[in-house]
């Protein structure tokens, strides 16, 4: 089994990036470009280590600049909740070569899809995804209308918009189903094997 498909949207430096992986891979590259981000982003996925699951609680430096500036910006101009795009990190990676291996394919068998891939059968590639996005709705609607009553007499209302970080959570899940979510033994399992 192998990964054969990398896809990361709003983590650290990379906004939207995808990228086909073969069976061996070298990632060269100058300091501060994103290689330690990049491994960052599998780890939340598959590190064993129980720091990981800690660090899948993420951060608001591990949001995509950009990003933040933009929700800011939305929030300030837009006052209706329900149009504010709250930004969200995917990390996704498509497992294949796992099929000849019955193993392989029992540990994989609920995470299948077809990876908008038409040409693939079902049984070829499964899907693994962590999502870090907004939760407890009714408390950041309370945040959103508290936010925008401080920031109506402000000169410059978009450095008061505090980044609501506190009302976000991840979900770890495989398929294309986010309620398959994975279990932390399924992590811990993996490690002793």
């Amino acid at each position: 089994m192998r990964i054969s498909k990398l896809s990361i949207h709003n983590y650290r430096n990379f906004k939207e990036f995808e990228v086909e992986l073969k069976q061996f891979n070298l990632i060269i590259g100058e300091n501060n470009i994103g290689k330690t981000n990049l491994l960052n982003a599998i780890g939340l996925i598959f590190s064993p280590d129980v720091s990981f699951f800690q660090k899948r609680i993420l951060e608001i430096d591990d949001i995509h600049y950009a990003s933040i500036l933009q929700f800011k910006k939305q929030v300030v101009e837009e006052p209706d909740f329900n149009k504010i795009n709250f930004p969200a990190i995917k990390i996704e990676v498509v497992l294949s070569d796992f099929k000849s291996n019955s193993d392989q394919l029992a540990i994989v068998g609920d995470w299948l899809t077809l990876d908008n891939d038409t040409t693939s059968a079902i049984g070829d590639k499964a899907k693994i995804t962590y999502e870090f996005s907004k939760s407890r709705i009714k408390e950041l609607e309370k945040w959103f209308s508290e936010t925008r009553k401080e920031i109506e007499e402000k000169e410059k209302p978009e450095d008061f918009v505090d980044f609501p970080i506190d009302y976000y959570s991840y979900t770890l899940y495989g398929g294309d189903n986010p309620i398959k979510r994975i279990d932390f033994a399924w992590q811990i399992g993996r490690a002793s094997c």
